[in-house]
């Protein structure tokens, strides 16, 4: 298992001991949270907590060199971003280059705008005359600064987040110094002939499955004649109170932030299938860096147990078959 899950333990061992329960605005600024940005030229901003601070390091294009520091970030309705210390250039390399770049990506959920999330909306601004000037994406899964992309009078994107996830401690130096993410491998898929389905029980959800899925393992089934990368679906189940965790957009985000993978961040969407809400996002796997695409359904009767119907696979292989993967979770229900 990553390493990253323990920054979530120590998270929940905190919250039990403040005796609150866990949302998406404490995981969002949780120690070992990151991103990464880069912008229309090339420039790229990497950002994490590391706890009682933040670390930033601005790497321009075409450069091994870059400025590296370590600042505080208060959120209230302005965000306060304070230097603490040099690591790569100087102070000064920091106020004239990098903070104007942090406070541009951060101004876009000032002024109370912050408390519109976990909603996802679209922050804009706009001159004295109301003609826009730019606009921004903005959603709660993104980590520190919940931006997903800046475009803008014309729409042109000009910065977006290329990566975010959390980090353990001996991760942050690799982070801070990474390289351009590498192309995602996308390999070749076939559409699947759908034969006669069946309802079949997986853990507590019964779903109407194509008979060409086998029985893989307890709570776990694959298409025959593929391997088990191709596709898979399986069930899991989660109590809110247990897990203390404020809503399920929570649940949603721990998702993500413990992928041992690359997710790609503009690839997210949370949409209702039948009697599901479900969470769809793409990863790069760190080996391969083949894409991939899972799916997180949640369906509950009390709105605190929660069955979870995944799928995982081959990003071609579920866009060429989503239709009959559509239609599996829109007849799931529970038992």
């Amino acid at each position: 298992m990553k390493k990253q899950l323990f920054l979530l333990v120590l998270s929940f061992l905190a919250v039990n001991l403040f005796a609150q329960k866990l949302d998406t605005d404490f995981l969002s600024d949780m120690p070992g949270a990151c991103v990464i940005y880069s912008d229309k030229d090339g420039n790229r901003i990497n950002l994490v907590n590391a706890q009682d601070c933040f670390y930033v390091r601005y790497r321009p294009a075409g450069t091994e060199d870059g400025i590296t520091s370590k600042i505080s970030i208060k959120k209230a309705f302005y965000t306060e971003i304070k230097f603490l210390e040099a690591v790569e250039g100087s102070k000064d390399d920091f106020e004239s280059i990098v903070k104007p770049k942090l406070v541009n990506i951060f101004s876009y959920t000032d002024l109370g705008l912050r408390e519109n999330l976990p909603s996802a909306f679209i922050s804009q601004r706009n001159d004295l005359n109301g003609n826009l000037i730019s606009s921004a994406v903005i959603d709660f899964y993104v980590p520190i600064t919940n931006l997903i992309s800046e475009s803008d009078a014309n729409g042109t994107v000009v910065i977006k987040c290329d990566r975010f996830g959390s980090l353990s401690p001996d991760e942050i130096g690799p982070f801070l110094n990474s390289d351009i993410l590498p192309a995602a491998v996308i390999r070749e898929m076939n559409t699947v002939k759908v034969g006669k389905t069946k309802n079949t029980q997986i853990g507590n959800i019964e779903i109407s499955l194509p008979e060409n899925f086998h029985l893989e393992q307890e709570n776990c089934y694959a298409l025959s004649d593929t391997t088990k990368r191709d596709s898979i679906i399986w069930s899991d189940i989660i109590r809110l109170d247990a897990m203390q965790l404020a809503d399920f957009w929570t649940y949603f985000m721990i998702e993500l932030l413990n992928v041992n993978a690359i997710v790609i961040p503009d690839s997210v969407e949370i949409q209702k299938m039948g009697n599901s809400v479900c969470l769809i996002y793409k990863v790069m796997d760190y080996e391969y860096y083949e894409l991939n695409t899972c799916i997180v359904c949640l369906l509950s009767n009390d709105g605190n147990e929660f069955n979870i119907l995944k799928i995982n696979g081959y990003s071609q292989f579920i866009e060429k078959n989503m239709e009959m993967y559509k239609k599996m979770i829109e007849s799931a229900k529970i038992k």
